[in-house]
């Protein structure tokens, strides 16, 4: 019984030892930080025309995804309206959701859903008559695209 009492002030003793160390301060309740979705990253295509690269940007969209899935493809290409490369795809992509641009810039990658294949343009043009969908651009210097009537081209995937 003896040793049962000299026990108690031990245990007593670290209690109060354990409560003394909480603080009475109020730090409010932390909240876990709610996390946003991640921007998906848009891709990015490396596109040779006769063997010089140009890095095409993507929009985040069906189409491009689509397009995706087709890569690596190469071809030959010519050059219509004096402003574009046109690239038959290996197959037809989804167009569903993107609206139709009568305007294409210098720089601009497009998909034409009528006649299945990519506008490289190296010019800006005008279309009243052909539905073309913007996928991408380029920050290269496309101008020297023009020297060749038809050019060997190949498309393929970055990141």
């Amino acid at each position: 019984m003896n040793n049962f009492f000299s026990v108690i002030p031990i245990v007593v003793g670290t209690a109060i030892i354990s409560c003394s160390n909480t603080t009475t301060e109020n730090k409010g309740i932390l909240k876990p930080e709610l996390s946003k979705p991640a921007k998906k990253e848009a891709p990015v295509i490396k596109i040779s025309v006769d063997g010089k690269s140009y890095v095409f940007t993507l929009e985040n969209n069906k189409t491009t995804e689509e397009l995706l899935k087709t890569l690596p493809f190469e071809g030959s290409a010519g050059i219509y309206h004096d402003n574009h490369y046109y690239l038959p795809t290996t197959k037809a992509i989804t167009t569903n959701g993107l609206k139709p641009v009568k305007e294409a810039k210098k720089g601009h990658l497009v998909y034409s859903a009528e006649y299945k294949g990519l506008g490289i343009f190296f010019a800006d043009g005008t279309f009243a008559d052909n539905e073309l969908c913007y996928i991408g651009k380029t920050e290269d210097d496309v101008s020297a695209m023009s020297s060749n009537k038809t050019a060997a081209i190949k498309v393929e995937l970055l990141k």
